[in-house]
């Protein structure tokens, strides 16, 4: 799965439930309507709008699209085209968000239709936007690129530059898909730039995350770094910690692959205490290999020892014979290549010992 993170904009402000919102259509549907119809048809429609926000707030997207879907038949009773659009981008983003991505499509045509028929260029462009990001996920690239492309195009025209900073971040993601990595930087470099001016911190870490995974996969190292230290310091209290580990895990490895490993320990050493404080053993495991590795390639086989001992001492405890094994070996290759053959014998003692040998 693509660790990139898509931006997707929602309308979602609900009517104020008055006659007045929806006669202005003037439509011959509304017309044929009593006022005291109508109005039933207004708070019922209200009604459904607030409740399917409250779903989707809980993430019951299920229920929101029902709720949703009531609201737009009774805006469609209404002849209220606008409200009908609004509801019609909305159904798109909820089905979207629930990885429906086929109806997520059809509901995006159908405010891409709407939107065009009012004359809306913002409306338009947003339906753009979920077309392609909904494209993307059905792999049909081709049209990705073009909803994406044209929803830039109309950003640009409406001098929106935080519909613009999202249209960039994901068409970069849909040009990655299609193995165009160079131009897939520069959009990313575009979008930053553009939440930098805005202030957008939360934006820009999602984006400074795209662009660093971009350069890496690019084994661009050093920019890597520079975009994964960036993100880091704008404060590790707003990541979660999965997403902290993976960024750690990418700084240390691409701080390997330049050379530079006592900076990639530093790393490794605070994905240690991350493993730790989330009682992610596995992780842990994981981590104390790679600082026995870094340390090794460091000629510091005192401190590689160290963890490797750490790495067989939470085998034992975990009751892993497989990653005992594996432990025991390394430790093995470690204490031959320091001349430490009584030690490594202790190794085996213990692991006989738990085994209760």
């Amino acid at each position: 799965m693509d660790p990139s993170t898509c931006i997707i904009a929602t309308v979602n402000s609900v009517p104020d439930g008055t006659r007045e919102t929806l006669l202005h259509s003037g439509s011959s549907v509304t017309e044929a309507l009593n006022p005291l119809q109508a109005e039933v048809l207004v708070l019922q429609a209200t009604q459904a709008w607030r409740q399917g926000k409250l779903h989707q707030k809980e993430g019951r997207y299920e229920a929101a699209i029902a709720a949703y879907q009531q609201a737009l038949l009774n805006y469609q009773q209404l002849g209220d085209s606008l409200n009908q659009a609004k509801l019609l981008q909305i159904l798109a983003t909820a089905f979207y968000s629930n990885h429906s991505y086929l109806w997520a499509v059809d509901y995006g045509r159908q405010a891409l239709k709407a939107a065009r028929l009012l004359e809306s260029l913002p409306m338009e462009q947003q339906a753009l936007t979920h077309l392609g990001n909904s494209y993307r996920h059905l792999h049909d690239y081709a049209k990705a690129l073009e909803c994406m492309s044209s929803s830039l195009d109309l950003a640009k025209t409406l001098g929106d530059r935080t519909a613009e900073m999202v249209a960039l971040n994901n068409l970069a993601m849909i040009q990655k898909r299609l193995e165009q990595p160079q131009l897939a930087v520069q959009s990313y470099q575009a979008s930053l730039a553009i939440a930098q001016q805005l202030a957008d911190s939360a934006l820009e870490a999602q984006i400074l995350r795209n662009l660093g995974n971009t350069y890496y996969s690019l084994n661009l190292h050093n920019q890597a770094i520079s975009c994964y230290e960036q993100l880091l310091a704008m404060g590790q209290e707003t990541l979660k910690p999965q997403v902290i580990g993976r960024i750690l895990n990418h700084l240390s490895a691409a701080c390997c692959n330049v050379g530079d490993y006592q900076r990639a320990s530093g790393y490794l050493t605070q994905q240690l205490e991350l493993a730790r404080r989330s009682q992610d053993y596995r992780g842990e495991a994981q981590t104390l290999e790679r600082l026995g590795i870094n340390y090794e390639l460091q000629g510091d086989y005192a401190t590689a020892l160290k963890y490797r001992e750490q790495r067989l001492q939470l085998a034992l405890w975990l009751q892993d014979a497989s990653l005992a094994r594996q432990a025991l070996r390394k430790l093995q290759e470690i204490c031959i290549m320091m001349g430490e053959f009584a030690r490594f014998t202790r190794y085996m003692d213990l692991v006989m010992e738990s085994q209760g040998c």
